[in-house]
């Protein structure tokens, strides 16, 4: 609860999974057209939202960066086969592995210009 709220008897509203997911969407999309120095209006912009809105979910462009790194590992690390690895020699799990994060980089541009064709 915020000094604002103790004070005033208001809370202030529970923030959106799916506008963080929006944003952090948006700044892969912008990183990727214009590199890390990319403005945070213009990420704005791409997710709908707000600049300020941006800086509610993410006190800082470095924090937003942080989060969209571990959102990319998040994604990369639950596409990756765990079961039957053990199985396999090292030369087979490295080749699973690679294989896996290759598929997983094209489904990720494939998801990407999907969401740049939709109305």
């Amino acid at each position: 609860m915020s000094a604002y709220s103790l004070i005033y008897g208001v809370m202030s509203r529970p923030l959106s999974p799916l506008k963080r997911q929006a944003i952090l969407e948006a700044a892969a999309k912008c990183i990727a057209e214009a590199g890390l120095s990319v403005s945070t209006a213009r990420v704005a912009r791409q997710a709908g939202v707000a600049e300020g809105t941006l800086f509610t979910y993410f006190a800082t462009k470095e924090s937003l960066l942080r989060a969209l790194l571990l959102d990319i590992e998040q994604n990369l690390a639950a596409s990756l086969p765990l079961d039957g690895l053990a199985d396999s020699d090292a030369r087979g799990r490295v080749r699973a592995i690679w294989d896996a994060v290759i598929d997983w980089n094209l489904a990720s541009r494939h998801r990407s210009k999907g969401r740049e064709s939709a109305p």
